[in-house]
């Protein structure tokens, strides 16, 4: 009986906003696997590019969470957006009343995306005794930007429309018409209606782990309200938190969850990338190897 599964989803060719090192991040993971931890080839599957759809995904997920495997893996690199959440139940709250999303590569605003619901729902399946490791490098940012390039830099993050946004009370249309809030003098007639529409209360920071009861290990590439990179280093394109998580993990292939969140925020850091990982966790997982074998 396989002790180990995994589902890898790479995505770069995403129609009209294309990314470069998501497939890259996944076939690197895959070697790892193989190579380092000694996974069985025929217990990781691959879905890149065209073949990721929405259904393909949710499909291989359902076998990753079902399957007799102990131990499993999700790993994810490609566009995330947020949406306006439509469920305000307590077990669905979101204190800046998004949800969070994947976005396969059939991706559109209607009804075709990967819920961070969607997933909690999967994770209900999952066997007491089972253990799933996941790592979701995109963004989770509700900012208004683009995926241009920056220096180099994509980001992962499919902007959420206007019409879209329109349905937050506490959000703002205005200043997304906008690069930057206009000047005006103290007797103009427009500085107070500027002044009141570009004010925003913070979204409270999350820098300590999300505890569940699921028996799960998960690492983000940023907190809720910043993006994620794609960049190129040295010789190849690759998500940035890919690319330093992936070291660390070849460094030291038993680094507890805990550490490994910590040294990938340190050397992002040090690589001028302003994103924070974040961890979701089961509180008895920070300090067990992140990838159990």
């Amino acid at each position: 009986m396989p002790n180990f599964s995994a589902v890898l989803v790479g995505i770069n060719k995403y129609p009209g906003c294309p990314l470069k090192g998501c497939v890259n991040d996944v076939i690197i993971m895959r070697d790892i696997l193989v190579k380092i931890y000694k996974v069985p080839a025929n217990q990781i599957r691959l879905i890149l590019d065209n073949r990721a759809t929405k259904d393909n995904i949710l499909e291989r997920m359902e076998w990753l969470i079902t399957n007799d495997a102990e131990n499993k893996m999700f790993y994810y690199s490609g566009h995330g957006a947020q949406i306006p959440t439509q469920d305000y139940s307590v077990d669905n709250y979101e204190p800046d009343s998004m949800d969070e999303l994947m976005c396969p590569v059939d991706f559109n605003w209607e009804d075709n995306y990967i819920l961070d619901n969607q997933i909690e729902a999967l994770m209900k399946k999952l066997k007491e005794n089972h253990h799933i490791s996941m790592v979701v490098d995109a963004c989770h940012s509700g900012s208004i930007d683009s995926a241009l390039p920056q220096n180099d830099r994509l980001v992962k993050q499919i902007p959420t429309p206007l019409d879209l946004l329109s349905r937050m009370t506490d959000v703002s249309l205005t200043k997304n018409l906008f690069e930057d809030k206009p000047t005006f003098g103290d007797d103009d007639l427009n500085k107070n209606f500027f002044d009141f529409l570009f004010h925003q209360e913070p979204i409270a920071p999350v820098n300590t782990p999300s505890y569940s009861k699921h028996n799960i290990s998960i690492i983000t590439g940023c907190k809720d309200d910043q993006t994620s990179a794609d960049a190129y280093f040295s010789n190849r394109y690759q998500g940035a938190l890919s690319y330093v998580l992936q070291g660390l993990l070849l460094q030291n292939p038993t680094i507890d969850l805990k550490t490994l969140r910590d040294k990938c925020e340190e050397q992002l850091r040090k690589r001028n990338f302003e994103q924070t990982p974040q961890l979701i966790s089961s509180e008895a997982n920070l300090t067990k190897p992140f990838i159990q074998v």
